[in-house]
């Protein structure tokens, strides 16, 4: 049984799912996952990536970081180890996690994606706003960036901001 109560270690906790997934799921099946814990009194956040796209840090001061550290997406290799990261949110900072339907819309007329870069430009726009609305400024900077064109993926967004 795999439990992440009372997770002491994000990566450990990720490989014992890793395992259970392997040996239950068919072949051609696997799962991009991203766990992470934040503390909110300190702004210390512990991850583990498995494979999903990186989740952006939009710093208030200072350049996007990246939170990939963790390893392969899940299900493929049951013996495999998983890493943990650890990041810090500061005060204004905004995590952004999202699936590859946001990054990956691309424009009907041209061959261009939403990108990484764009999305955390729509995030520092909106940085001093609420959550929810940084969110919905995500969304609808995707559809105008698609012109509309029905999503090729889900579109998903969930952002945790530090005040």
């Amino acid at each position: 049984q795999v439990l992440f109560e009372e997770c002491d270690n994000v990566a450990s906790s990720v490989t014992r799912l890793n395992k259970a997934i392997a040996t239950n799921c068919p072949d051609n099946r696997f799962i991009t996952f991203f766990v992470c814990i934040v503390n909110p009194a300190t702004g210390a956040v512990t991850y583990t990536n498995a494979g999903h796209n990186p989740p952006l840090l939009v710093r208030r001061a200072g350049p996007v970081e990246t939170l990939g550290t963790g390893g392969i997406i899940l299900g493929i290799m049951p013996r495999f180890t998983y890493q943990q990261g650890e990041a810090q949110m500061d005060p204004g900072d905004v995590l952004v996690l999202f699936s590859d339907g946001v990054t990956e819309a691309a424009r009907p007329d041209v061959d261009e994606e939403f990108g990484d870069e764009r999305l955390a430009d729509v995030v520092r726009k909106h940085a001093d706003r609420p959550a929810g609305a940084i969110v919905q400024a995500v969304i609808e900077a995707v559809s105008q960036f698609t012109q509309g064109a029905p999503a090729a993926d889900d579109i998903t967004v969930v952002v945790a901001k530090r005040v």
